[in-house]
């Protein structure tokens, strides 16, 4: 119980600063940026390559292409961006509990920083620190982004079906 409490109150402390709640925000806007860049670009152009457009301008692609070409762009996208994720976590675990479970933080410089927290990484074991937990996260976002553009293309295809006009 003792332990229980002393958690909720370093919780409300944390949380009673607005500031706190933006730890690791700069990392956040990075990694989505650079997701979503790649992300739809790389979908963009992986559709125009399996489905060319038809001689009116458009190209319905199947749902299950959608789905498929989806989740491989989502996952090579969060592959590009996971350092961001990674830095973000540490930022995020530093700045509430000063350690991260399994992960011994550097003491160089606070950990609540880009900086710091990508060295405490890097000095947890090199660029592959950079990279743990990438297979998990990137099944999560294979499903994450196909089951998006299933939906996306599907309203897509309902639309032009009854002529929506949207």
């Amino acid at each position: 119980v003792r332990a229980s409490s002393d958690r909720n109150a370093r919780l409300w402390n944390m949380l009673s600063r607005p500031r706190s709640l933006y730890t690791g925000h700069c990392m956040n806007m990075a990694r989505e940026g650079v997701f979503t860049a790649i992300y739809l670009g790389l979908y963009s152009r992986v559709r125009d390559q399996v489905i060319p457009n038809d001689e009116t301008g458009q190209n319905a692609m199947p749902l299950h292409y959608a789905a498929l070409v989806s989740a491989f762009t989502g996952s090579l996208a969060w592959c590009a961006c996971y350092p961001f994720d990674s830095i973000k976590s540490v930022q995020q675990a530093a700045a509430d509990f000063g350690t991260t479970k399994g992960l011994q933080l550097a003491s160089s410089g606070p950990k609540s920083t880009i900086r710091g927290a990508a060295r405490s990484l890097y000095a947890q074991g090199g660029v592959p620190a950079f990279y743990r937990g990438l297979a998990a996260s990137s099944i999560r976002a294979a499903l994450v982004t196909s089951s998006r553009m299933f939906a996306y293309e599907g309203v897509l295809q309902l639309q032009s079906n009854y002529s929506l006009g949207y």
